[in-house]
């Protein structure tokens, strides 16, 4: 969950099976960073849901 000047979202990052990735994450007052050191190399989509319930799907490619 990120909040700021009222505005929240939330995220989640799922691998292409549908596991949700566990992965530390920062926020600043316009950025959310994810550390995806960790991961495996393949294909994730990120969710990204505000609080009037829109959401925005993006691929990310970890190489």
């Amino acid at each position: 969950m990120y909040n700021n000047n009222n505005i929240t979202v939330a995220t989640s990052l799922m691998s292409l099976n549908g596991k949700v990735m566990e992965v530390p994450q920062k926020s600043t007052a316009s950025a959310i960073q994810f550390d995806l050191s960790e991961l495996p190399t393949g294909v994730y989509i990120l969710n990204i849901q505000d609080q009037e319930g829109s959401m925005a799907h993006f691929k990310i490619v970890k190489q």
